[in-house]
């Protein structure tokens, strides 16, 4: 996916270096592609000078339902792991939002962030036309994802390595969804009318 935007080599995204952790009511997902051919996007808004790149791609879950995402890349070898140089290539910050439509159904929204040309309203524009671009196809994804789901139910779903940040993140959901159910159900106060009377201005 993403070919023309924000993927890059399919294989890159496969050996990716991970790390997930987690506490009571968040997460934070770490992705590492050390030594990688830089996407579309990134060369739209960076010179590389036709050199690899160390990719990251950081997200912080907090819940029930929002997303901060920090990604981007320098030039490969420049220190962008091992000392936390991340200055002068490519970066981005995306929020993401979700909210529940249906039992099969979310409106999700999202706000991407210039972090490489923030003095550019040109740049954040490409910027956002190619961030909107992915995200469609990530629709479309998704869309196709929840039509097997309906159809087949989730019995017969089998997790993957990369699926390890999914499965902590529905862990969460499902502590706080059955600690919620363990609340007594809110009663409602009895309400009283309140006339306020209003004097006109002499």
């Amino acid at each position: 996916m993403h070919k023309t935007t924000i993927g890059g080599n399919p294989m890159t995204h496969v050996k990716a270096e991970m790390d997930v952790t987690r506490d009571e009511k968040s997460l934070k997902y770490v992705r590492w592609m050390i030594n990688s051919v830089p996407p579309p996007t990134y060369t739209k808004a960076v010179d590389f000078g036709g050199s690899n790149v160390d990719r990251w791609q950081e997200f912080a879950f907090s819940a029930p339902s929002n997303i901060l995402q920090w990604s981007g890349a320098v030039k490969t070898g420049t220190g962008a792991r091992e000392h936390g140089n991340r200055e002068g290539g490519f970066s981005l910050r995306i929020f993401h939002g979700l909210t529940p439509e249906t039992d099969n159904t979310c409106f999700y929204f999202f706000t991407p962030a210039n972090g490489y040309k923030q003095g550019d309203p040109k740049a954040t524009e490409v910027l956002y036309d190619q961030i909107a671009e992915a995200f469609m196809e990530d629709k479309i994804f998704c869309e196709g994802q929840q039509a097997r789901i309906d159809e087949r139910g989730e019995a017969h779903l089998v997790d993957i390595v990369s699926d390890a940040t999914r499965i902590q993140l529905r862990r969460i959901i499902k502590k706080m969804f059955d600690e919620e159910q363990k609340l007594p159900a809110a009663v409602s106060a009895p309400t009283a009318r309140i006339e306020i009377p209003i004097t006109a201005a002499k």
